[in-house]
């Protein structure tokens, strides 16, 4: 049987939140090593399916053995996935182990408990899954880079902006497909995207009419010359 995609690569889990465990179990199910941080107290064994091929790692991380525990494993992780925490105990972190959590060679996942708890599995699941897909970003770029940096997501959140600013263009006569790339519209289309800090992404230019940059593309990818191209108009296949 191969190894996972993600084999070799490990994601320290803490906190609360389904969204968050979602997102770590699609992790883990493609081969990360994803480590659940839990508080050192009698518990069930964890048969819940968010649970599945993950580690559980009893540790209390406010005191200043467990932080440097947790401080040591934040520095041979890729990925930091935290969820929502109690109050008292996010005031009970040690400044040292904030400071681990920050690593700027990390891949910091943000996923904190929406207020409402009552939120469609979809809505959840949306969040989960692009979390996932923007922490698949940030690792490329600290592959190119070695700088880590925070992902967030919020697709449904995003989805509604972007119906808002339907409304916006309709409501001022603008046809948001004729103006693609300069109605409120479109400018919020190309924001439904995981949420970067250091790569956030951006509209580079509004969709090929189909030819426009054919030229270009082949010069640039295949280092074609002009000659090259006129073979290609000649044949019919440009």
């Amino acid at each position: 049987m191969a190894d996972g995609a993600l084999q070799g690569l490990r994601l320290i889990e803490i906190g609360a939140g389904a969204a968050t465990e979602i997102c770590g179990q699609l992790l883990a199910d493609h081969g990360c090593d994803v480590i659940r941080v839990l508080a050192p107290a009698p518990r069930v064994p964890d048969t819940e399916v968010l649970g599945r091929n993950k580690r559980c790692l009893a540790l209390d991380f406010c005191t200043t053995a467990g932080s440097e525990v947790l401080a040591a494993l934040l520095a041979r992780a890729d990925f930091l996935l935290l969820g929502s925490l109690p109050a008292n105990i996010v005031q009970s972190v040690p400044d040292s182990l904030l400071q681990a959590m920050d690593d700027p060679a990390l891949v910091r996942i943000h996923l904190p408990a929406q207020p409402d708890a009552r939120q469609p599995f979809a809505t959840t699941f949306r969040k989960a899954a692009f979390a996932a897909f923007g922490a698949m970003l940030a690792l490329h770029h600290r592959h190119r880079t070695g700088a880590g940096q925070l992902v967030r997501a919020d697709p449904d959140g995003q989805l509604s902006g972007l119906m808002s600013a339907l409304e916006q263009d309709l409501a001022a006569g603008i046809d948001p497909v004729a103006t693609a790339g300069a109605s409120v519209t479109e400018r919020h289309r190309a924001t439904i995207r995981p949420q970067l800090s250091a790569t956030p992404g951006k509209l580079q230019w509004p969709p090929d009419a189909g030819q426009a940059q054919t030229a270009a593309i082949l010069a640039e990818v295949l280092d074609m010359a002009e000659d090259d191209l006129m073979r290609l108009r000649q044949a019919g296949a440009i």
